[in-house]
């Protein structure tokens, strides 16, 4: 069986407090989390928690354009409101084309 491609944004937080409520909702929904850093923490996950957590158009334009900053408007007010941003960088500008 191939494993499917996994995903990766990052979770700009507003302030410190919330970054553990905030890093306990993703991982219900799926996500792996990383540890906390300055104001941010990744999620990595497949395509399904980002389309359920996002939306399907979300997470499709997550999987064809990059950078991209992901709309907070499907997610719970308490949670919306303790993220400044999620942001998805692209792929390096260096090494082969």
């Amino acid at each position: 069986m191939e494993d499917e491609a996994k995903l990766s944004a990052q979770v700009i937080v507003s302030d410190a407090e919330a970054a553990s409520e905030v890093s306990e909702f993703f991982a219900e929904a799926g996500f792996e989390t990383g540890p906390f850093v300055g104001t941010s923490f990744a999620i990595l996950g497949a395509q399904e928690p980002f389309e359920e957590t996002f939306g399907a158009a979300a997470a499709s334009s997550l999987a064809e354009t990059r950078p991209v900053e992901l709309s907070l408007s499907a997610l719970p007010d308490e949670i919306a409101a303790a993220i400044t941003a999620i942001a998805v960088g692209g792929p390096p500008d260096f090494g082969p084309p």
